[in-house]
């Protein structure tokens, strides 16, 4: 367990609590649900005024007003579809910080979990270009030398507040462990 501290105006509180959960910058589902919605308007003004081509088409089937609505229908159920699977995969992708470990959980049928021990943790570095300096989201980098594996904590909403707690994490954990080498960190920006 950690202890997080809470400002609020003139008062400080503090909590407790095992883990903080982690996911991409909101930023990015609105993207997503904005692009699908402005895709769908595109189909949905062919289907409402059709060109030329599908003009022919309705014209050779009988009653094309009904083949319109369905083909409507089917629009608007596509669209739902795929707004309900941008959420929901980004509900069901985040990042797990404990105090001893980072854990990348994703998958909705599939369930897959990534551990991570912040001992084997040697390099870290936050990038933020300039938009994410401006909408505040950046990726998290982590190195493991023992697997030999990059860590990237991609895209996730104020990037330098989850730097601090993982470098924390890991600081105390090698102030532990006297023998291991001294865990190295750097703030990474792009312009």
């Amino acid at each position: 367990m950690f202890k997080l501290k809470m400002t609020n105006n003139d008062s400080e509180k503090y909590f407790l609590t095992t883990h903080i959960n982690v996911r991409q910058s909101i930023a990015f589902l609105v993207i997503k649900l904005v692009l699908i919605e402005l895709l769908f308007a595109f189909v949905f003004y062919f289907i409402a005024f059709p060109n030329s081509f599908l003009q022919s088409f309705f014209a050779i089937i009988p009653n094309g007003f009904s083949i319109r609505f369905f083909l409507f229908l089917l629009a608007i159920l596509a669209k739902l579809f795929f707004e309900f699977m941008a959420v929901y995969q980004w509900l069901n992708e985040y990042y797990e910080i404990t105090t001893t470990k980072l854990i990348h959980r994703k998958g909705f049928i599939f369930r897959k979990q990534e551990v991570y021990d912040f001992k084997q943790v040697r390099l870290a570095g936050v990038k933020q270009g300039l938009f994410g300096r401006l909408l505040n989201y950046g990726t998290i980098h982590l190195y493991d030398p023992y697997a030999n594996k990059n860590i990237y904590i991609y895209l996730v909403h104020n990037p330098v507040k989850y730097f601090d707690i993982i470098k924390d994490f890991v600081s105390k954990i090698t102030k532990l462990d006297e023998e291991r080498e001294v865990v190295s960190f750097h703030k990474i920006s792009e312009d």
